[in-house]
């Protein structure tokens, strides 16, 4: 079997290891709905090491945004453009690379915190009813 194989179709040719990659690509995405982001990570990784292309590195940015990993986030999102800069996806690509390079964490809050002004709050909000309803 060649690996480069080509398919002749109506609107060009396809290449089996870019068939390939585009298998991984759409089960990333399918796992990136339905599934895990590990999951979806490993599809993706697995599309990257077939083909290389603008389309995966960014949604790898869209997985490491969403687990709060600016700097991995940026450096795929910057990939997406270095590969297509004038493609669909270099606008959202360059809006979310400088997002990541502005990111700043922000406390997600603690459940310490919420029990301690619950205990602190509670009873002043008790009071202040009983006090309005006379």
């Amino acid at each position: 079997m060649d690996a480069n194989a080509k398919i002749q179709i109506d609107s060009g040719e396809a290449v089996i290891p870019h068939l390939g990659a585009t298998t991984h690509f759409l089960n990333g995405q399918i796992e990136m709905i339905w599934g895990t982001s590990k999951k979806a990570k490993e599809h993706f990784s697995n599309a990257l090491q077939i083909v290389e292309t603008p389309e995966v590195h960014y949604m790898l940015g869209l997985l490491y945004e969403s687990e709060y990993k600016p700097k991995e986030a940026q450096a795929h999102f910057e990939k997406c453009l270095d590969l297509d800069p004038d493609g669909e996806l270099s606008v959202p690509a360059l809006r979310e690379a400088n997002a990541m390079r502005n990111y700043k964490k922000r406390s997600r809050g603690s459940w310490g915190t919420f029990i301690i002004l619950l205990i602190l709050i509670w009873p002043v909000a008790i009071w202040y009813f009983i006090a309005k309803r006379k």
